[in-house]
């Protein structure tokens, strides 16, 4: 394994890999919904590294961006409280005045996030240099992390949870024939890609698109890890044939057909296992669908990495009809 940069300790790891076979033979899950209780999800993976540079460079803000029920700006927001930092989060997307009290949003603003919020959604990459510029003439030092904490330096989170799944799924004599995750800013994906590679462990990733296309999401994960292996020179090819993403976008980013639905209910009442519906809720309706199909065979046993998700959920209690 190549040489990794430094990171922060603030994520619960190793997080724990369970069986539920009542919901699919075979299946397994990766809960990274585990990963701590404020800092749960995907997303605390990334930000031990950024934020480890943040520190490294003197940074006394970290800037971040997302929707109003972003759980990577919650995130950020919780980890600078934890830290003696200031948080600036860029949020976009139409909300109710309800929604800013629940979920992500009312835990954004319990820990002291300054919101920097337009209900029009669009110009991230502008209105978060926008951000750190006023940040810089009131006389502080921001850090920037951009959506979803994916890029080069964020994917490292990722490397290693292919590493810790590999190691653990050894020890469990577990032979996993493919990993399925979410597919939303990429840096999961990424992160995963070049780490199954670099442990030599010979199962296929699956992407499931939450948002836009499946043509867009390989653009973004192609792109990002040919930076990220050419920054840390890392000794791995990632060829076309390793990047499968399927687009299950459906209605939109964070909007929600009835069956998906449906398949969160089904999961958290036979399985208990609790999914949200921005993220791995698709990602599950997904993998089911790709199952139902035959792109996934029935004998496949499945590494389902779970990334989070239960306070968007929370914010969401009106999609559900519940007896």
């Amino acid at each position: 394994m190549p040489e990794k940069p430094p990171k922060i300790r603030i994520a619960h790891l190793p997080t724990p890999i369970e069986g539920f076979s009542r919901l699919r033979d075979g299946l397994w899950v990766k809960r990274d919904d585990f990963s701590g209780a404020e800092l749960s999800g995907n997303k605390v993976r990334k930000l031990e590294y950024l934020v480890a540079a943040a520190l490294d460079a003197g940074a006394d803000t970290l800037v971040t961006a997302g929707d109003v029920q972003s759980n990577h700006g919650r995130a950020t927001a919780v980890v600078a409280a934890r830290l003696g930092l200031r948080s600036v989060l860029v949020l976009e997307g139409a909300a109710s005045e309800s929604e800013w009290t629940c979920g992500n949003a009312f835990i954004d603003r319990l820990v002291g996030a300054e919101i920097d919020w337009q209900p029009q959604e669009g110009a991230v990459a502008q209105r978060l240099d926008a951000a750190a510029d006023r940040l810089r003439c009131a006389g502080h030092r921001p850090y920037v992390i951009p959506v979803g904490g994916s890029n080069e330096l964020g994917a490292w989170g990722y490397i290693e949870a292919a590493r810790e799944a590999k190691d653990q799924c050894d020890t469990m004599g577990l032979d996993i024939d493919r990993i399925v995750c979410t597919a939303g800013s990429c840096g999961t994906l990424a992160g995963l890609a070049i780490g199954i590679k670099l442990a030599g462990w010979n199962v296929r990733l699956t992407g499931i698109g939450i948002s836009s296309n499946a043509d867009k999401k390989t653009m973004w994960a192609r792109a990002l890890i040919d930076r990220t292996i050419a920054q840390y020179h890392l000794p791995v090819t990632i060829t076309a044939d390793d990047l499968e993403i399927h687009d299950y976008a459906g209605a939109g980013y964070a909007k929600n057909r009835p069956a998906e639905l449906a398949v969160i209910r089904d999961a958290a009442r036979r399985g208990g296992l609790v999914l949200d519906p921005v993220y791995t809720g698709k990602a599950f309706f997904g993998m089911m669908d790709l199952a139902a199909k035959g792109v996934i065979r029935p004998a496949e046993r499945i590494l389902f990495f779970h990334t989070g998700g239960l306070l968007g959920l929370l914010a969401k209690p009106g999609l559900f009809q519940l007896e």
